[in-house]
């Protein structure tokens, strides 16, 4: 379990002075002890009632994300009007019930398929060994064997895998390793990428649903992207000038061609985000998807905050909507 908060004060603190609160929990192992195995199912009404209670305060979103599959994630927190995420984010079961495959399963399971038979057949007589599989991956876990022989077996399972992988596509499928654990599953499979997804996606998705129902009753009509970026994902002219000025140490104003014209490359970078987002969540389709009709190779993972790309610094406040909290 998750040791508590060693100084819970200013921490609580900090938390209810928040404008709003999202919380990202694992599941085994935080909000509850390791399962003997990782197919068993053993529901805490505590921790369902804990989850209920968190979800229902006022400007509080919660999600938990964990390496079990959805259908396990959905019976041990029977909770509605949270986001779930199942295998690392390959699947997803968003706060209005609707479920997501982020992966295409028939395209994982060839590989997974050529490599099931081989740690199957390394695993024969071994003990304290136990190979899962979720469907969109294959676990193979050694919490009760020995060390020397856990590690002796791993190696091999990695050697495996590499063997197999030589005939996927590059990039697909990446191996995840710990002590006494292996998994091979899809590139996407990444509970880091999947937070940041699901904050940016639901709260854009969520405005542009509004603008939308205004706009149709408005006049009968569906919202202009470029107006709906704007005020999706304003961009401060005044902001951009304060740094563009910083940074060349020289006075200017809202009104230069140079201010102008990064303020209209943000408004564009804007609406290609928006344009990414709403394709995220119409379909289940892979961060690596191109974006535009322009030829250009930007592509989905490429429009969520990651630490590269545009400096954050230069965007108005209201676009960081992906903090996890303000």
């Amino acid at each position: 379990m998750t040791p508590p908060l060693c100084d819970s004060t200013p921490t609580l603190q900090h938390l209810a002075a928040a404008a709003e609160l999202r919380l990202f929990l694992d599941y085994d192992g935080t909000l509850a002890e390791f399962a003997p195995t990782p197919d068993d199912i053993f529901p805490d009404p505590a921790v369902a009632s804990l989850i209920g209670r968190l979800a229902g305060l006022p400007r509080t979103q919660v999600a938990i994300t964990s390496g079990r599959r959805l259908s396990h994630v959905q019976a041990l927190v029977p909770v509605p009007g949270i986001l779930l995420a199942g295998t690392y984010g390959i699947e997803l079961r968003w706060p209005d019930g609707t479920e997501t495959q982020r992966v295409d399963r028939s395209v994982v399971r060839p590989v997974l398929d050529r490599l099931k038979p081989r740690w199957s057949a390394l695993l024969e007589d071994q003990q304290g060994f136990y190979l899962e599989d979720k469907g969109w991956s294959l676990a193979l876990h050694a919490r009760f064997a020995d060390e020397a022989t856990a590690q002796e077996v791993l190696r091999t399972a990695n050697q495996l895998a590499d063997a197999v992988l030589l005939d996927a596509p590059n990039g697909q499928f990446r191996l995840l390793g710990g002590h006494k654990f292996l998994e091979i599953g899809p590139s996407l499979a990444n509970k880091g990428r999947t937070i940041r997804l699901p904050v940016h996606v639901n709260d854009i998705v969520q405005k542009f649903s509004r603008l939308s129902s205004d706009a149709a009753t408005a006049t009968g009509s569906t919202p202009d992207l470029d107006e709906a970026s704007r005020e999706l994902l304003p961009i401060s002219p005044e902001k951009v000038c304060r740094k563009m000025s910083r940074s060349m140490r020289k006075k200017l104003s809202v009104t230069d061609p140079r201010v102008k014209a990064k303020v209209a490359e943000l408004e564009t970078q804007a609406l290609q985000r928006l344009r990414g987002i709403l394709s995220i969540a119409q379909s289940p389709v892979s961060l690596e998807t191109p974006v535009g009709r322009d030829g250009s190779e930007t592509c989905l993972g490429d429009l969520l905050p990651d630490g590269s790309g545009v400096d954050s610094q230069d965007l108005d406040q209201s676009d960081l909507c992906w903090a996890l909290s303000h």
